[in-house]
């Protein structure tokens, strides 16, 4: 639990440290050397126990490794880069944060309606096509938020933010079957809170990984009309645009609202687009893995040991 802990911390770290030192900074490097050491100890650790926390053989199963995919790029696609949306909103637009709340709500609620009503009959598709068809979904919502101009408002993202809704909405459900039904019984408890754990992990990355290329894509905009454009770019995207006009004359507040505006739209746009294409392409992915997979938890449910399973054969 603790090498894992380790491993993840300082993935997320490493992460958000490359915004200020960049990705070859050393502070950067060391964080990203000690999570490749606490991975590789986490592994050999599961491997030489008879008790492991996470049996690495469940993930040469095909059907719970799809699952766990699905779920990690699900969330970071759909969640990852919804931080900065409400952001943009916020300090962009003017509205206020319950005003942005109300322009992200169609998401939360195409995603519980979805999971609530859907939930059940999805379970009578097969995963090879209603997974894939879940992530295209998130994919076309991602790729919807794309295209915002400096004067873009709101309402311009909900149609986006509700077909991901939707989609995240059958992936839940989808996923969640698939990865508790793909493992022997006696090992559902640690699939569900390996699919758990990916499911945090997607959104925490997709968080990371998104500031990191909005501030470099701000700061190449910003780069040669603002006297330190890294810092501003670190400011900007953090929320700060009310702040650094006000520093500015009263005179040159418009035309920098209106470059401020533009960088960070334009970040938004290439994390959307990038959210998209690594959703589409993990939808062809996870249709081509189970492909030959059905959906009745008989199939998954296969004896604990060799021994019983050549019995069962015999």
């Amino acid at each position: 639990m603790l090498l894992f802990a380790l491993f993840a911390s300082s993935l997320l770290y490493g992460t958000i440290r490359s915004h200020a030192s960049g990705w070859t900074g050393s502070g950067t490097l060391i964080a990203f050397g000690v999570c490749a050491v606490a991975l590789l100890a986490f592994v050999l650790r599961q491997r030489a126990t008879d008790h492991p926390m996470f049996d690495l053989a469940l993930l040469r199963r095909p059907a719970f490794t799809a699952a766990l995919v699905a779920m990690f790029v699900g969330e970071f696609t759909a969640y990852g880069f919804m931080a900065y949306t409400s952001i943009w909103l916020q300090s962009l637009t003017g509205l206020s944060p319950l005003g942005a709340g109300l322009i992200m709500l169609p998401s939360s609620a195409a995603s519980m309606i979805v999971s609530l009503l859907a939930g059940r009959r999805l379970h009578r598709f097969l995963p090879r096509y209603s997974l894939p068809v879940a992530l295209l979904l998130v994919a076309v919502g991602a790729l919807a938020q794309a295209g915002l101009t400096p004067g873009s408002t709101g309402s311009r993202v909900i149609a986006g933010l509700f077909v991901s809704g939707l989609g995240m909405g059958m992936v839940f459900p989808v996923a969640t079957t698939l990865a508790i039904e793909s493992v022997p019984h006696r090992r559902a408890g640690m699939a569900a809170g390996a699919f758990t754990t990916f499911q945090q992990l997607g959104y925490a990355v997709g968080v990371a990984i998104f500031a990191s290329v909005m501030a470099a894509v701000a700061k190449s905009e910003l780069t040669g009309h603002v006297t330190d454009a890294h810092a501003t770019a670190q400011e900007l995207t953090g929320g700060g645009a009310q702040a650094i006009t006000a520093r500015a004359p009263v005179t040159a507040r418009p035309a920098l609202e209106h470059l401020l505006s533009a960088a960070f739209v334009h970040g938004l746009n290439t994390v959307a687009v990038i959210g998209a294409a690594l959703a589409a392409v993990t939808a062809l992915i996870t249709g081509f893995v189970l492909r030959r997979e059905t959906w009745a938890a008989a199939d998954y449910a296969e004896p604990d040991n060799e021994e019983t399973n050549a019995l069962v054969n015999t």
